[in-house]
């Protein structure tokens, strides 16, 4: 979704159900990592969605690696 996101923050801006779907969907996570990392006005770039990117794929190893470390595969 974040994914989408992205390529949905390129084109110009469209209101429709599926675009109001992700956006309601990622803005929670998004939002949380512009706190994080505010955008800086000098150089405008949103980079909340390589971080949200990250730490979900760092979230999931430390799952995966924790099912592994209990045996319950």
């Amino acid at each position: 979704m974040i994914f989408f996101r992205i390529i949905l923050s390129w084109l110009p801006t469209v209101k429709n159900v599926f675009t109001n779907f992700i956006t309601d969907m990622t803005e929670p996570l998004l939002g949380l990592c512009r706190r994080i990392i505010p955008i800086n006005p000098n150089f405008p770039l949103d980079f909340s969605p390589i971080i949200a990117m990250v730490g979900l794929a760092l979230l999931r190893s430390l799952l995966v690696m924790g099912v592994l470390a209990l045996g319950l595969r």
